[in-house]
């Protein structure tokens, strides 16, 4: 009866990590994207554009809002601008900042740091992925600067999800909720910035904006 009891545990421990692990920083994500989204209106109407073209190749008879719906994962994939705008807005404000603190395992000297058997190190991604050498412009929102090819040339210098074979195993997962969220946003609404509001940024489970209402949603 106790095994029992402590294996509901675990699961119900396992179902709340990945149930909000997955729901909030995607949430994060998407608000974040829609607030860059509200401030560039150019970048905000290419986007629907693409979106429109993608799914109206469908030949819906029901319309572009029901044809949606009916998107498949070709879909999403073929939404390159989307996916600029996503990785864009992670680029400047990752839900997660760091990894978990790691310990030496022998003594290593990287650059001039020198670190000993048993020391605590940790990365911290907002800080690579703003580094002037690496990313011309690092404040600016930008997301056509993720054009032809621009991954593999700025490797570990881009590190939302982490990397290596402890990186977020939901990094797919959120990329296509994502996509799914904005390309409905842009399809129904134009997104627009909430002027009336301080914009700060804050750190709690996760790193986002503050406060939540940024934007609006105008019904198109």
């Amino acid at each position: 009866m106790v095994t029992q009891k402590l294996l509901l545990m675990k699961l119900l421990l396992i179902f709340v990590v990945l149930f909000f692990a997955s729901t909030d920083t995607t949430g994060n994500l998407t608000g974040v994207t829609s607030y860059y989204l509200s401030l560039n209106s150019q970048i905000q109407q290419e986007a629907r554009e693409e979106v429109i073209q993608i799914i109206s190749k469908q030949n819906m008879r029901s319309g572009l809002k029901d044809s949606f719906s009916c998107k498949t994962f070709e879909d999403l994939s073929s939404m390159s601008l989307l996916n600029f705008i996503l990785k864009e807005s992670l680029r400047l404000i990752p839900p997660a900042i760091a990894v978990f603190r790691r310990q030496a395992n022998k003594d290593i000297k990287i650059g001039q740091f020198e670190l000993k058997k048993g020391d605590l190190v940790n990365t911290h991604f907002i800080q690579s992925q703003a580094n002037p050498s690496i990313f011309e412009n690092p404040d600016k929102f930008d997301p056509y600067r993720w054009m032809n090819g621009k991954d593999s040339q700025y490797g570990f210098s881009f590190t939302p999800f982490s990397l290596g074979p402890r990186n977020c195993i939901g990094q797919y997962l959120a990329m296509i909720e994502g996509k799914c969220k904005l390309a409905n946003f842009l399809l129904n609404n134009d997104i627009l910035p909430n002027k009336s509001q301080q914009i700060g940024l804050e750190m709690k489970i996760i790193y986002g904006l503050s406060p939540d209402n940024l934007v609006y949603f105008k019904k198109r």
